[in-house]
């Protein structure tokens, strides 16, 4: 009979292998960009949909999810979320109707909602205070293993085998993940189910919309996160092939080198930086605002093996908005408090990808290839995508006048 601290053990490695899947899922139309666009004829701003629909999704599930894993428990919510974002990604390959398209990213944002929030539950509520900011760490560094992988060894995969065999082949984790954590619920223990408390919940909403520093965590890391969330997760291909002439393998990479990079920031900055927040957020960003500026103003990008992977290795500092936040909660909130720092987080990363497509509609000189598609210039994506900058920008400000180094509840 395993301990419980096994138990617990095994069932954060679950729900974080879900998370390492979902990530091949979400990142999926930054790869094959070149099919969709000319599969469905799509114009930037239609291209952002499938990337803002996902998120819009994502962040709209994540209070009722939080407060459902708070008063449920992980494990009914998280095998119902696994069902779901398999089979809409079933869909999202074998559907040649963009609505039915744009329908199969909303279901896998829904999917989706509950893989980050439910494994940080996991580590709030099961393990150690002094391994609560290590395995929030290691469960972003698993998700970013995920990003890795929908990166350049995604593309390959798809050039080798299709698009189609490609997301069955990844469909795998996903079920690995769901007979894990269906034999937990088996297995559990009846005193581990609990009862819905109209007054708790009242109480935990209450206190997370009301809490000042939970909100500004959360609009902070909007900022910190945008360059992966917008430029690796959804416009990293279509920007890099136009503006430096790389082929679709060779932009791919570039994904893989920024979330590799993140995978290491995620390990190692909270440790080396937990006694100054206040000042990495402020610092750390700004660096990143002047590497994202010789990426999308540079004529050549000689060092992106240097460059990308120290921009995802920095864009790591974010984590420290999740466990900032979290130092607001305890085990009665703390999913509801991890639900609004995650849906700020997607709700930014949503409006920042639309943002994108909508700014590149706005720059198109009307230029259209010889089958009727918009053809963007490299001008257009650093335009657009010149706002990720301000974001980040905004992030550094609100730092300056709200953050302190010692949570004051």
């Amino acid at each position: 009979m395993l301990s419980k601290k096994n138990e617990h053990f095994i069932l954060w490695g679950a729900v974080a292998l879900f998370y390492f899947y979902q990530y091949i899922i979400r990142i999926l139309p930054n790869v094959i960009i070149n099919d969709l666009v000319s599969s469905f004829q799509l114009s930037a701003n239609q291209f952002a949909t499938l990337g803002a629909f996902y998120l819009y999704a994502y962040s709209l599930v994540q209070i009722p999810v939080g407060l459902l894993a708070d008063k449920l428990g992980v494990k009914k919510i998280t095998l119902i979320s696994i069902a779901t974002c398999i089979l809409s990604s079933y869909l999202f390959v074998h559907t040649t109707n963009f609505y039915l398209l744009q329908l199969s990213r909303i279901l896998q944002g829904l999917g989706s909602a509950c893989s980050f929030l439910c494994t940080l539950k996991i580590v709030t509520d099961m393990f150690p205070s002094n391994k609560v900011g290590l395995f929030t760490g290691f469960t972003a560094s698993i998700g970013c293993f995920g990003a890795v992988f929908a990166g350049q060894p995604l593309a390959d995969l798809i050039a080798s085998c299709g698009v189609v065999k490609s997301v069955y082949f990844a469909s795998i984790l996903g079920w690995i993940s769901f007979a894990v954590v269906l034999i937990s619920l088996i297995f559990e223990e009846k005193e581990q189910s609990k009862n819905l408390d109209v007054s708790l919940i009242k109480a935990g909403l209450k206190y997370g919309f009301t809490n000042k520093m939970v909100w500004m965590f959360g609009i902070i890391s909007i900022g910190i996160y945008t360059p992966i969330s917008v430029l690796a997760d959804f416009w990293a291909t279509g920007f890099f092939t136009t503006k430096y002439g790389m082929t679709t393998e060779h932009a791919a990479y570039g994904i893989t080198m920024l979330y590799l990079g993140m995978l290491f920031g995620n390990t190692l900055l909270p440790g080396m930086f937990a006694k100054k927040v206040r000042e990495s957020l402020i610092v750390i960003p700004a660096i990143i605002v002047i590497l994202m500026s010789v990426v999308l103003y540079s004529d050549t990008l000689p060092c992106m093996s240097i460059i990308l992977p120290l921009i995802g290795f920095l864009c790591g500092i974010e984590l420290f908005c999740f466990t900032g936040g979290m130092a607001y909660s305890d085990s009665t909130n703390s999913g509801i408090i991890i639900g609004i720092l995650n849906t700020l987080n997607a709700i930014g990363a949503a409006i920042g990808q639309q943002l994108v497509g909508g700014l590149m509609d706005i720059k198109w000189n009307g230029q259209l290839n010889e089958i009727g598609i918009r053809v963007y210039s490299a001008d257009d994506y650093s335009f657009a995508l010149s706002s990720l900058n301000i974001i980040i920008i905004i992030g550094i400000f609100l730092t300056i006048r709200y953050i302190h180094n010692k949570p004051t509840k």
